[in-house]
Order: structure tokens, then C-alpha cells, then sequence
């Protein structure tokens, strides 16, 4: 699901990546969305 080499990680499977986080992928994002009122990245 993921690579890593010096300097950079590639996401091969980011659905399974997903699926494997049962639930938690993306919830710090989204709560910080929900009280900030904006997104975590430019």
C-alpha cells in the first residue's frame, strides 16, 4: 500500500489504505474543517 524511498513516500493503494484505517482516515481533517471553517491544506 506504501512505498518509501529517501525523501519521499508514494501512496500505492490509497483505498486499501482507506479501507485498512477503519474509519480514522481523514477524521483530524474533517474536525479541524468542522471548527476552523476551512481546509487543513492550501
Amino acid at each position: 500500500m506504501i512505498r518509501s524511498t529517501r525523501r519521499q513516500i508514494v501512496i500505492l493503494d490509497r483505498r486499501g489504505l482507506i479501507e485498512e484505517a477503519h474509519g480514522s482516515y481523514g477524521a483530524a481533517e474533517e474536525e479541524y474543517r468542522r471548527l476552523i471553517g476551512k481546509d487543513v491544506a492550501p
